[in-house]
């Protein structure tokens, strides 16, 4: 049996990007991503291997936030 690393990343999202109408993250070809659709929560907990993207989608959700 194999055990592998696995990692946690948490993102709190404040109650205005979940409220504005932001409640569903889309991600195409980006990183790591070919494609993911990921729903929004005051509290998102993304939990992946090492490569499989976590970062990216923190990072795209870091810049939705700057352009809103």
């Amino acid at each position: 049996m194999r055990c592998g690393v696995v990692d946690l990343l948490f993102v709190s999202l404040d109650s205005k990007q979940t409220k504005n109408g932001m409640n569903r993250l889309v991600i195409k070809n980006f990183g790591a991503i070919k494609e993911a659709s990921v729903e929004l929560k005051p509290l998102l907990l993304l939990i992946g291997g090492q490569g499989t993207g976590k970062s990216t989608i923190a990072k795209v959700l870091s810049i939705c936030r700057d352009v809103t």
